[in-house]
């Protein structure tokens, strides 16, 4: 497991860096939430991995909470903006952010178990509140839902490969948390250095896309 989240944290760092350096030649809003949850996934990568190698301290954890339960509704804004649904986009973005504000304020008083924090293996939420953990939905529900949703509907609606790419992944991604819960532990490492790599090639493919687009309609 330490190997696995060591790669997974060593992909997730290159990625990151790959679509900074695209952002940074061929500026574009949506790749601002995208490279905020890619940032997200390394250090939730990076958390878990050090968790392996020295356990969980009560400020990683609730660091890593935060980065998790963030990352897919900043993925599903960045889709948003990549469909060029505009305003619901704002209003998205104004959800996530007084949402966060209240998470962060509420994550940062909260009790955590410290008995769970000493425990090998994913102990995913349990180590918090209830009442915290109830946060967590509230990203990621709508989040999955703009998120896969606007990929499949870019897929069969424009018949484009990134947007399988991005669904599929987003799908794979959201699998290992599922496993988990049947102690089937090795799939999350494993599934989210799948889906988060067929995320990133969905991104730089519609990225590709975009541009082909404008010069053609120009």
């Amino acid at each position: 497991m330490v190997y696995l989240w060591f790669l997974t944290t060593f992909i997730a760092l290159v990625l990151t860096i790959m679509l900074i350096n695209k952002a940074s030649k061929h500026f574009a809003w949506h790749y601002l939430p995208w490279i905020v949850a890619f940032a997200s996934f390394f250090f939730c990568s990076f958390a878990s991995w050090t968790s392996y190698l020295t356990g969980w301290t009560p400020w990683l954890y609730k660091g890593w909470y935060v980065a998790g339960a963030v990352l897919v509704a900043l993925m599903g804004l960045g889709q948003m903006l990549f469909l060029k649904l505009n305003k619901w986009a704002i209003l998205f973005s104004v959800y996530i952010g007084l949402l966060f504000i209240w998470f962060v304020w509420s994550i940062l008083y909260a009790p955590v178990d410290h008995q769970l924090l000493t425990r090998q293996g994913e102990i995913g939420g349990s180590a918090l509140p209830r009442d915290v953990r109830l946060f967590s939905p509230l990203f990621t529900i709508p989040g999955s839902l703009a998120l896969i949703g606007g990929a499949f509907y870019s897929a069969l609606r424009h018949k484009s490969k990134e947007g399988w790419l991005i669904g599929l992944g987003a799908l794979i991604l959201a699998s290992g948390g599922t496993l988990v819960r049947f102690d089937i532990q090795l799939a999350l490492p494993i599934a989210n250095l799948i889906g988060i790599t067929m995320i990133f090639l969905g991104t730089n493919t519609s990225s590709l896309s975009s541009r082909s687009l404008s010069a053609t309609n120009a």
